[in-house]
């Protein structure tokens, strides 16, 4: 069994330049301003758009996100409805094979202080309930597969906390809106932690599209 640490990753180069350019190339179409385009211009235009609540331009830039985190919060991040997805099989991936390493892997939850690492049964009276309902899950799942069970089948005694891989592709206006959620103090704190990481990436790259967000949710929340 191995315990790791959840993490985000953008899939895409995003070159704020271009992506600049095709928001207010899109943007400009509504105002037959194409002739008025310079760099800084196009930021004010985009900066406008965004504080007046005008964001349907922001739905011709897609970003493709992939998220390694548990499948309890896989199933949150999937009730993003305006967005594509692909997740890692538990029917497919058999996890006592070679390229698992004969193991399950699980994601160390944000309210705990457990290291990355590997742990065994034979430390299971140290382990606390915790780390011992995973071991024991996955010995049981490799219990069932020595059975005979398929992996489809064994699957049902893994529990919420099993890594899962899944990528996420939204245009930039739903990934405000996932940060507008997922940033919030009340949202589930594992995927905050992964929203915030995310918000950071992402401003980064393309600032002036999340300016806002990155004031409210990152600047702001040092300072309380």
């Amino acid at each position: 069994m191995k315990l790791i640490k959840p993490k985000v990753e953008i899939l895409d180069q995003l070159v704020g330049k271009q992506i600049i350019n095709r928001i207010a190339t899109v943007a400009r179409t509504c105002y037959k301003s194409e002739s008025s385009s310079t760099s800084s211009k196009d930021e004010a235009l985009i900066k406008r758009l965004i504080e007046s609540k005008h964001e349907a331009v922001l739905e011709f830039v897609d970003v493709t996100v992939k998220f390694t985190c548990s499948r309890a919060i896989a199933q949150e991040i999937t009730r993003h409805r305006m967005a594509s997805y692909a997740m890692e099989s538990q029917r497919y991936c058999a996890y006592n094979k070679d390229r698992f390493n004969h193991e399950i892997t699980y994601i160390i939850p944000s309210h705990t202080n457990y290291d990355e690492g590997e742990y065994s049964l034979k430390y299971e009276v140290a382990n606390g309930p915790f780390i011992n309902s995973l071991l024991y899950s996955e010995k049981a799942y490799f219990d069932l597969i020595e059975d005979g069970w398929k992996a489809q089948e064994a699957r049902d005694v893994l529990p919420n906390a099993t890594k899962t891989e899944i990528n996420m592709k939204a245009n930039l206006r739903e990934w405000r809106h996932f940060f507008k959620l997922r940033c919030h103090s009340t949202a589930h704190p594992d995927i905050r932690v992964l929203a915030l990481d995310l918000l950071k990436k992402m401003h980064e790259q393309i600032p002036i599209v999340f300016d806002d967000l990155y004031r409210e949710f990152i600047e702001d929340a040092s300072k309380r």
